[in-house]
């Protein structure tokens, strides 16, 4: 089994760094592979790919990253179905909590809920998850790691969160002067 980690890891933080170890520890049979959005993604202050890509193996030299959305965007569950079929093994997602409630605004979101399974990362705030929500998948897990840590919190006040950032990734990020670290 294959599950894979999308998100756009701007940067990435000890918190992904966390839900990767956990999802391998929980199940050490199956493999986890990461997949960074690529830059045509529509999010705000998006570092380029290269960068998010090579802070991510700043955390771990060891990652499998998968470069499936590095040109186009068609979805999770599109890509799912590309690393399905060249891995040719089963494949589900992981996402977090507070994600949930965004689900049916994804694309062809019923598919992706009937046709792969999830672990669903508890995350504060979001520690209760609606049964509404979780109706929507065929098959799921949760695993509770409540990490109060967000790109978002770090990339708005990189002097007082770095802690929050692996020291190879921050070190990387004032390397190559991104999110306007001039300063720090």
């Amino acid at each position: 089994m294959i599950w894979i980690y999308g998100g756009s890891f701007n940067p990435p933080t000890k918190a992904h760094f966390n839900i990767i170890n956990s999802v391998k520890n929980k199940f050490p049979k199956d493999q986890v592979y990461i997949i960074p959005v690529g830059d045509q993604y529509k999010k705000k202050d998006l570092e380029p790919f290269k960068h998010r890509v090579n802070m991510l193996l700043e955390m771990d030299k060891n990652y499998n990253i998968l470069k499936y959305e590095k040109e186009i965007y068609e979805g999770t569950y599109h890509t799912l179905l590309k690393v399905k079929k060249d891995f040719k093994c089963k494949v589900g997602f992981i996402i977090g909590s507070d994600l949930l409630i965004n689900i049916p605004e994804w694309i062809e979101y019923k598919k992706l809920c009937d046709q792969f399974p999830v672990i669903i990362i508890k995350r504060p705030k979001y520690d209760i998850i609606p049964e509404e929500h979780l109706r929507i998948f065929k098959n799921y897990k949760v695993i509770n790691l409540n990490l109060e840590i967000s790109s978002k919190k770090i990339r708005n006040n990189m002097k007082n969160l770095s802690n929050n950032l692996h020291p190879n990734v921050l070190k990387y990020i004032k390397k190559n002067l991104l999110y306007e670290v001039k300063n720090v």
